[in-house]
C-alpha cells in the first residue's frame, strides 16, 4: 500500500516542514513539500518541493497535493504540527489501512484542535481507535475514495479551507466508510492562526452549500452530534 505524503508548508515554516519531510522520507512510498513565501522564492530539501503563489492558503494547497497525489494512500500534514515520532505516525497509519476494512479517514490526535476528542467521539472502534464525528486538518490520511471527492469540489472558492474535514467525513458517512481518530498517537499544534475567521467562516459556508443533498444531512446528522458533545 503506497502511501503520499504531502506536508503544507507556508512562509516562515520552511525549517519545520524540512524536518518532517527529512524525518518521514524512508518510510513513505514519496514525499511532496507544497510550499509558499512572501519572496516567492525557492525553498529545497529531502523530497519533492513544489513552490505555489504565496496567495495560496490551506484550501489551494491541498488541491494542488490532491492533483499530484500518487499513492494508495494520501497524508496530510500542515508544517506547524509536532511529533515525537514521525516515522512512528506513518508506519502506525499504513497499519490501520492495512489490518482494517472500509477505512476512510486516519487522524492521530491533535492538541489545540477544534475538534477535541472528547467531543468528536462516537464511540470505540479497536483499541485505541475511536469513530470520529469530524477530525481536523492538521494531520490526516485519507483513502482514494475520500481524495477523489476532495479534488473534486471547490476548493479554488474555499482557499482558506475551513469545511474541507466536513466533506471528508460527511461523504464518508453517506458511503458506510469509517472515521477513525488514534488516541494512541498524540501530535501538537500551536494556538491561533494568521487569517480572517470570518473570511474563513463565509467561505466554509459557500462550501458546504456545494455538498450533495445526502452530504449535507449527513453533515447536520454529525454536526449536530458534535455539538451537542461540545455543550455538554
Amino acid at each position: 500500500m503506497k502511501l503520499h505524503l504531502f506536508v503544507i508548508s507556508w512562509h516562515g515554516m520552511h525549517e519545520k516542514a524540512l524536518n518532517i519531510a527529512k524525518q518521514s522520507i524512508e518510510d513513505t512510498y514519496k514525499t511532496t513539500v507544497i510550499y509558499s513565501n512572501n519572496q516567492e522564492s525557492n525553498e529545497n530539501g529531502d523530497g519533492e518541493w513544489i513552490k505555489v503563489p504565496n496567495e495560496y492558503f490551506y484550501g489551494r494547497k491541498l488541491k494542488k497535493a490532491l492533483h499530484l497525489n500518487e499513492g494508495d494512500l494520501c497524508m496530510i500534514i500542515q508544517a506547524d504540527a509536532d511529533s515525537e515520532n514521525w516515522p512512528g505516525l506513518i508506519e502506525r497509519t499504513k497499519e490501520v489501512f492495512s489490518l482494517y476494512e472500509k477505512i476512510g479517514v486516519y487522524a492521530p490526535d491533535v492538541d489545540m484542535s477544534a475538534f477535541e476528542s472528547a467531543s468528536i467521539n462516537m464511540g470505540t472502534y479497536k483499541d485505541s481507535l475511536i469513530h470520529a464525528a469530524f477530525t481536523d486538518g492538521i494531520c490526516f490520511c485519507i483513502s482514494k475514495a475520500i481524495a477523489h471527492r476532495l479534488l473534486d469540489s471547490d476548493l479554488d472558492n474555499n482557499n482558506i479551507g475551513w469545511g474541507t474535514n466536513a466533506l471528508m467525513c460527511s461523504f464518508a458517512r453517506t458511503k458506510k466508510i469509517h472515521v477513525l481518530r488514534d488516541l494512541s498517537i498524540q501530535i501538537k499544534h500551536p494556538r491561533g492562526s494568521g487569517y480572517s475567521h470570518i473570511k474563513a467562516m463565509t467561505q466554509m459556508n459557500a462550501y458546504i452549500n456545494t455538498f450533495t443533498e445526502e452530504e449535507k444531512k449527513a453533515y447536520n446528522e454529525l454536526n449536530t452530534f458534535y455539538l451537542m458533545k461540545k455543550n455538554q
